[in-house]
């Protein structure tokens, strides 16, 4: 079994060839002032990029951020996320989306709360950016006046509704990646890829809690790339639902089974 670095984060962002690299390095600058300096940063690319943003992400410079590119096998987030799971090589592993901003102690206070509290995939609650807003500091943001968007705070309310919606917002989730990867792994769910997950490690028993502290600046109305066409929506939503009746979640009212637990 492969040795985990304890409490260190690696965090990991799903990319295509059609998300603008100006979100991208948006993001991996953002991540570059956390207080608590992670120890690699997956960019995960489901084909090849543009080989202009490539040459920036293996440049000596990503290096010593700690960067590195991988490129799955096959198109899809799921491949393109599992294919960068494979290269964590510690205790937590934090997803984010590009575009968005991590807050600069968002790290920090995930890892506190992994100590503190009985937990295996932690969210938070997200400020939402749109178009006015200046988002090229990330401490430029702290005082700004946003929308908050939140998420239940405990395990109970977060599953109860896990087949309609994500128990954590997934751009800010932190995870056990020993955890991850017991449960399979990213293997399907389309654009719900994190989802179809988290349903898996809820299903073999893992907590998940969200905290009401926003510590993610979230993109609303800016494209990351083609929004998922009506067919590919249902057939995401159709592999999440399979995932349910495969763990034995019932589609509704899952946070009874899990109740005291």
């Amino acid at each position: 079994m492969e040795q985990l670095q304890p409490d260190a984060v690696t965090v990991l962002m799903g990319v295509s060839t059609t998300t603008p690299a100006d979100l991208i390095s948006t993001t991996l600058a953002s991540l570059a002032k956390q207080s608590l300096r992670p120890t690699r940063i997956i960019v995960a690319a489901d084909a090849r990029l543009h080989p202009t943003l490539e040459k920036q992400l293996t440049s000596p410079e990503a290096h010593d951020m700690g960067i590195i590119y991988t490129v799955a096998d096959e198109p899809g987030p799921a491949a393109a996320l599992d294919t960068g799971l494979a290269h964590v090589d510690t205790e937590y592993t934090a997803r984010i989306n590009p575009g968005d901003i991590p807050h600069p102690d968002r790290l920090r206070r995930q890892l506190d709360t992994f100590h503190q509290r009985r937990v295996d995939i932690l969210g938070t609650a997200v400020m939402e950016l749109d178009r006015t807003t200046d988002a090229t500091d990330p401490v430029s943001l702290l005082g700004a006046d946003l929308s908050v968007r939140t998420m239940p705070s405990s395990h109970n309310e977060a599953t109860r509704h896990l087949g309609s919606r994500s128990p954590v917002i997934d751009g800010t989730a932190m995870a056990r990646t020993t955890t991850m990867r017991d449960a399979g792994g990213y293997r399907g769910g389309g654009h719900e890829a994190d989802r179809d997950l988290w349903v898996r490690m809820i299903g073999a028993g893992a907590r998940v809690r969200n905290l009401p502290t926003p510590l993610t600046w979230q993109r609303i109305d800016i494209a990351t790339g083609p929004a998922p066409s009506r067919a590919d929506r249902r057939a995401a939503s159709r592999s999440v639902r399979d995932t349910l009746d495969e763990q034995g979640i019932p589609r509704k009212g899952f946070w009874r089974r899990l109740f005291g637990r």
